[in-house]
């Protein structure tokens, strides 16, 4: 049995989301998708309650990479308004602590100062419609249901958490904060998010290189 090799887990693929997937889930936390009544003909809607709440979670996930259990546990104590920064407990209880974007921080607060003004500094950040702790159950189905009124197939926590991370190397974040941001012992899955960076600065170049958009005699 020891001279049997290993089998090597299967490897999936990593899609990050768009900007286009994503400003459709924050459109998808204002109201239902429209339909048409059948005997009327009229259109109509519904609202969410939820729409604040989940907006500031969405905007929370993309900018944070922070895993859905850590989202679940935040707590109002971890909110720390002076620096516009949050702490999370990741696995192993070990914590640390993340800056927010400005338009993250306003969503948040807008949803804070909204539903969860003056809550206990214990008591969790995100509330489920009867008022409980948001689990990781509820968290996962209300993101695939965003992404169903979205039109965004295989919306999930984990993905955003891909995308964050995609995207922060996109843009010219190194490996080694990044590691810190989500909490990772070792830079084996961020070399696997800038591998996929780094294929799409290479297609970026393929397309809009001056010299191969030349036009030659």
């Amino acid at each position: 049995m020891r001279r049997i090799p290993r089998p090597k887990p299967e490897q999936t693929d990593i899609v990050p989301l768009s900007q286009r997937d994503f400003d459709a889930m924050v459109a998808a936390c204002s109201g239902s998708r429209d339909y048409t009544h059948y005997r009327s003909g009229a259109t109509t809607s519904n609202t969410r309650p939820t729409e604040l709440r989940d907006k500031a979670i969405l905007y929370l996930l993309i900018d944070t990479g922070i895993r859905a259990s850590e989202l679940c546990d935040l707590r109002i104590r971890d909110l720390d308004s002076k620096n516009r920064q949050i702490t999370v407990t990741g696995k192993g209880d070990k914590t640390r602590t993340i800056p927010l974007s400005d338009q993250t921080w306003r969503t948040m607060m807008k949803y804070i100062l909204t539903a969860r003004d003056n809550a206990p500094g214990d008591s969790p950040t995100f509330l489920s419609k009867q008022g409980t702790s948001l689990t990781r159950n509820a968290l996962y189905q209300l993101i695939d249901t965003l992404g169903t009124l979205a039109g965004v197939t295989d919306a999930h926590p984990h993905r955003f958490r891909h995308s964050f991370a995609v995207m922060f190397l996109r843009n010219g974040g190194n490996i080694y904060a990044l590691r810190k941001i989500l909490g990772h012992t070792t830079l084996h899955m961020v070399e696997t998010y800038l591998t996929i960076a780094e294929a799409d600065i290479e297609q970026a170049h393929a397309l809009a290189s001056p010299v191969a958009n030349m036009r030659r005699k």
